[in-house]
């Protein structure tokens, strides 16, 4: 297995015009590395497979700068930028070290998660949020970014159930984060579960189990995805779609549907 890169330590205090030259160096260095073709990017991970780690320094560096547009929705939030940089190259590492092109995914979609990831960590432990949960980090972050995209696309700002909407989180949940900038609700409605009445089925502790016994594949890995159930972090329906190729919509009806079939079983499995 190879290493990850150690965690710098860098102090956090805010972005200094000497840092800020710095990043933009950077910037300008990463326009120069060629994007990938599919074709490429298939040869390098099928090499990565082979633990081949030039094949891992070439997938890597051809998608740094998708890493500075993600960092990118994370300032202000108590890293520097430059940080945010390092954190989710990082995670574009260990991406690269899991991403197997078999799954017919480009390596992008399957990243995204993993630089993310890195990133809200380095904000739990670190930034302005350190006394929140990492969910809570993480809702925030993807409130944000729902907000200034909807905002784009809707040349307005976007009321907080369509953030909701495009996001998967509650209402409510939405509303408290658009106006105080803090989640204040439980974890379980800040993910929809407990207002569906899922928890019975979420709560069960065989169901990686059974959902591999009664769900087809696609529906299994939707909710193992979305809920952390192989003891990862929950992806966003957004995500979870970005990872199996298709909508975050689409994603939303697979769990759905997965989740109705589940508590189909639990209620047939408790009748005397």
């Amino acid at each position: 297995m190879k290493e990850h890169p150690q965690r710098s330590g860098r102090p956090t205090n805010s972005t200094t015009p000497a840092h800020g030259d710095l990043v933009a160096r950077h910037l300008h260095e990463l326009q120069r590395i060629p994007m990938l073709s599919r074709a490429e990017e298939e040869e390098l991970g099928t090499a990565l497979m082979r633990n081949d780690t030039t094949a891992c320094r070439r997938l890597v560096e051809a998608n740094l700068r998708f890493v500075v547009r993600v960092a990118r929705e994370y300032t202000g939030m108590g890293l520097p930028l430059e940080d945010l940089i390092a954190e989710g190259h990082v995670g574009l590492i260990e991406a690269a070290e899991r991403y197997d092109p078999e799954r017919g995914v480009r390596f992008i979609s399957f990243a995204v998660w993993w630089v993310r990831r890195a990133i809200r960590q380095a904000l739990t432990w670190h930034g302005r949020l350190v006394r929140l949960p990492e969910n809570r980090v993480r809702e925030l972050a993807r409130v944000r970014s729902a907000s200034e995209a909807l905002a784009q696309r809707l040349g307005r700002g976007p009321r907080p159930d369509e953030v909701a909407h495009e996001t998967g989180l509650a209402d409510d949940v939405v509303a408290t984060l658009l106006e105080t900038d803090a989640p204040l609700v439980p974890e379980q409605q800040a993910r929809g579960i407990a207002a569906q009445g899922w928890e019975p089925i979420l709560e069960n502790d065989t169901l990686p189990e059974r959902i591999g016994r009664m769900l087809p594949p696609v529906q299994a890995e939707v909710l193992a995805l979305h809920y952390g159930l192989r003891g990862e972090d929950p992806m966003s329906l957004r995500e979870t779609g970005q990872v199996l190729g298709f909508s975050g919509e689409r994603a939303r009806q697979l769990r759905n549907e997965a989740l109705a079939t589940l508590r189909h079983h639990m209620t047939n499995d408790d009748r005397p």
